[in-house]
């Protein structure tokens, strides 16, 4: 049978939503897109879906490349506009930082002693939304799932107590290291969500670094 979710959308994505109106659908009926009546502010707009399969969601989808970067997105796009570290589906987006990455770059960080660990982190709608609130401790986030390996947790936590710098790769990471912490600022392992929003004042307990994309 079809699976049924509320999904958020992009508005300027979809055409302006009307209850009920049937936005696509297969020609066999194997699966539909039906906007739903709950219709969100805050340039989100909540869809139903009623699907089938998911290679039928990959059908009707298309890569989320920035406009500024390139209007079309192209099947290669699938491909390339990855950081070359992914491995598991489920972000709505490339994280902008891992982009920066290459494996030539690995390369040089092994030669100057540099270690990495890697955490899963499903970037989030919420990293398209506006703050709309002059008070930030009642804008609310969008949750994302975040997946810390007890290896990863032991190698960071390793490098915390040896005396070395912890250097996250993007916002979401730091999001991620700051959201389960013990009382020593130690990473706890998990595989939780987490709609920590993170603004001044803060002290972090966690990276002394980020690595970040162009804001």
């Amino acid at each position: 049978g079809a699976a049924e979710e509320i999904v958020p959308c992009m508005e300027g994505v979809l055409p302006k939503l009307e209850a009920e109106d049937r936005l696509y659908e297969f020609s066999d009926g194997g699966w539909s897109l039906i906007a739903d009546d709950l219709i969100q502010a805050k340039n989100l707009a909540l869809v139903k879906l009623l699907i089938f399969s998911a290679a039928a969601l990959f059908a009707l989808g298309q890569t989320p490349i920035p406009e500024w970067v390139k209007q079309t997105p192209t099947e290669r796009d699938a491909e390339e506009f990855q950081t070359i570290f992914a491995t598991h589906e489920g972000a709505v987006s490339a994280p902008a930082a891992g982009l920066h990455f290459s494996r030539e770059l690995l390369n040089r960080m092994i030669l100057h002693d540099i270690e990495k660990t890697f955490i899963t982190v499903h970037m989030g709608i919420g990293h398209f939304r506006t703050v709309d609130v002059e008070d930030l401790s009642k804008h609310r986030m969008d949750g994302e799932r975040i997946i810390i390996s007890e290896q990863a947790a032991s190698e960071i936590n390793r490098t915390k107590r040896s005396g070395h710098k912890i250097c996250a790769v993007g916002v979401t990471v730091i999001r991620a290291l700051e959201t389960y912490v013990t009382t020593n600022h130690e990473v706890r392992p998990t595989d939780t969500w987490t709609n920590k929003f993170i603004f001044p004042p803060y002290e972090f307990s966690v990276p002394d670094a980020i690595v970040s994309n162009f804001h």
